[in-house]
């Protein structure tokens, strides 16, 4: 893990030092045929989801009525994203919020926005990814584009699963294989926490309905109460039937 995270330095330092030693004059083009070039529009929602699910087969539901970050810094803005991948099927992401850089806040209720993930009888497991940050320049993240961004991270997640070494970590695998294009992003960025939230099939088939479990970072950044519920084919996502206590 160390050489991966040293292997994204160097790269995000060659960019630094490329753009340091480019030393031709920059030239504004006055005529009127010049275009102006706009970063990507953010958001105009808190959320940006995508869902890897269909209404005919079995998924699973997943709602998160609590996310607690204990050391976040005061006044630091904290962004949040999620993706639940099956690492040889699809994949499911939520960012939060999507039309800023963040809200200054220890606590999250994401209840109103569960992350469903389409399965089939040959998926043993599926995996969470649940990482908190703060934008130090975002900016950049505007101007890559967030749902691009958003994308480039899911996709990059569920391929670390299917591919990757399970002991790497995973937001330093993702930049890694992203041949550079997350690089500017990943140098514009402070990691508060990040969790990995590994559900097996026979842990979805057997729990009770609806039951409410916690979950802890190893590094402490994060913790969240959660509700996992197994949806069967043809049935409608129901109503959780319990909620969860403060702790």
């Amino acid at each position: 893990m160390i050489n991966r995270w040293v292997r994204i330095g160097v790269g995000c330092l060659g960019v630094i030092l490329g753009l340091v030693g480019c030393s031709d004059p920059v030239t504004v083009d006055d005529s009127p045929t010049a275009t102006v070039q706009t970063p990507p529009a953010t958001p105009a929602t808190d959320v940006l989801q995508t869902s890897g699910t269909s209404t005919s087969g079995a998924h699973l539901h997943l709602t998160l009525p609590a996310i607690r970050l204990p050391h976040r810094a005061s006044q630091t803005p904290v962004q949040l994203f999620l993706v639940m991948a099956d690492p040889h099927g699809t994949y499911s992401y939520l960012l939060y919020p999507a039309n800023r850089q963040g809200d200054t806040t220890d606590k999250f209720d994401l209840a109103d926005y569960p992350i469903e993930l389409s399965i089939t009888g040959q998926t043993e497991t599926v995996v969470l990814w649940i990482l908190a940050l703060h934008n130090t320049r975002y900016e950049v993240a505007e101007q890559f584009g967030i749902d691009a961004l958003a994308a480039s991270l899911g996709i990059g997640f569920r391929n670390w699963l299917r591919d990757g070494d399970p002991e790497d970590d995973p937001l330093a695998a993702v930049v890694a294989a992203s041949d550079g294009a997350l690089f500017e992003w990943f140098a514009g960025i402070e990691v508060l926490g990040q969790h990995l939230c590994m559900f097996e099939a026979k842990g979805w088939t057997t729990a009770p309905a609806s039951l409410p479990d916690s979950l802890q970072s190893e590094d402490g950044g994060l913790s969240a109460v959660y509700t996992l519920q197994h949806i069967p084919a043809g049935e409608m996502t129901p109503i959780p039937s319990a909620t969860p206590t403060e702790q």
